[in-house]
């Protein structure tokens, strides 16, 4: 997953549209689009909020079974990116 929204960021959707703090994001990584609408919620302290690249089956935090991720959850760090193939490589 994507990390989206950091601790006391505002996360909404309209139509398929990411906005965080008003701010809608640019998403060309995004394999499927939906269009999902969320409210707005602001994302807890010590608390991220995530999303899946395949939009329409991903199970993310926009499920109330999911929500936001603990940071003390998250383990690992990426070092190399698959996709988009013409980006393949080490990341910094």
């Amino acid at each position: 997953k994507r990390i989206v929204g950091l601790p006391g960021d505002t996360v909404r959707m309209e139509n398929g549209t990411v906005f965080v703090n008003g701010n809608s994001l640019a998403e060309p990584y995004v394999v499927n689009h939906d269009n999902f609408n969320m409210p707005e919620m602001k994302v807890p302290d010590k608390h991220y909020f995530v999303m899946g690249d395949n939009r329409e089956v991903s199970l993310d935090s926009r499920s109330p079974d999911i929500g936001c991720v603990k940071i003390s959850d998250v383990i690992g760090k990426a070092f190399f990116r698959l996709y988009p193939f013409e980006d393949i490589g080490l990341l910094d």
